[in-house]
């Protein structure tokens, strides 16, 4: 079932046109990565060292400690990952921030196929499923 629920999402976000954010669980997390579609690790980098990250995922700060940002420096970091028509898949520590970006990312500059993990990392480890230490 999950299955192809998540294969209909993938499929209702083909299309060129925008597209709504897709919040997927983190039980379907393994799936989209495995697949190659890029995943970004939102959180700070105290964050990252406390808790480690899943593994595969790309380290890029959006909200500092203080909760400010700077959406252009990070576009300009983030569009080496994914553009506007790939595929991308945000994380942070439970799906607040995430939310946020994935938001961003959809309205402001246009990407069309964008998930968000609901649960975020806390959900991913509450699963017992392993974290790396991040390389940046």
């Amino acid at each position: 079932m999950k299955k192809t629920l998540l294969s209909v999402i993938l499929l209702a976000m083909s299309s060129t046109c925008l597209a709504e954010i897709v919040t997927i669980e983190v039980e379907d997390l393994g799936e989209l990565v495995s697949r190659g579609v890029p995943l970004v690790d939102v959180r700070t980098a105290g964050e990252w060292q406390e808790t480690g990250i899943v593994p595969g995922s790309r380290t890029l700060t959006y909200f500092d400690e203080q909760g400010r940002s700077d959406p252009e420096a990070w576009m300009r970091e983030f569009q080496s990952i994914a553009g506007p028509d790939d595929e991308v898949a945000i994380i942070c520590r439970s799906g607040a921030r995430s939310r946020a970006v994935a938001e961003f990312l959809d309205k402001e500059r246009r990407y069309s196929r964008v998930y968000t993990v609901g649960g975020g990392v806390v959900g991913w480890k509450a699963l017992g499923r392993p974290t790396v230490d991040p390389q940046r």
